[in-house]
């Protein structure tokens, strides 16, 4: 088992309910699956990752893959129940696994280089 199995086990649990989210837009919904892949793609990139800078680094392209879930949901009116709740849940822990990050860094926020 890797580290932060569970915060993976919620974005993989959150990325399959934007799959299956119904979304009439097909441009709000590719966004919406493309930002959810990235999102999932970043964080298992941060479990491979060899410095704590990576790590950090793709932790936080994660949380911001994650915020642009949000705002496509919302911009349909489709950010609700179950989402709301999976979302808010990775939301805090990604945002811990950034702090953490960037207490390696010096306790600075150079995710972006």
């Amino acid at each position: 088992m890797h580290k932060n199995y569970l915060t993976y086990q919620f974005a993989l649990s959150f990325h399959q309910l934007c799959m299956i989210v119904e979304i009439s837009d097909r441009n709000v919904k590719n966004r919406l699956l493309r930002s959810a892949e990235q999102m999932i793609q970043s964080f298992t990139l941060s479990l491979h990752a060899k410095r704590p800078s990576d790590e950090g680094i793709h932790y936080f392209s994660c949380l911001l893959n994650l915020r642009e879930c949000r705002l496509d949901l919302e911009s349909v009116s489709r950010f609700q129940g179950e989402l709301v709740t999976k979302y808010e849940m990775i939301h805090a822990r990604l945002e811990k696994l950034c702090e953490k990050a960037a207490e390696a860094e010096g306790g600075q926020y150079r995710m972006l280089g």
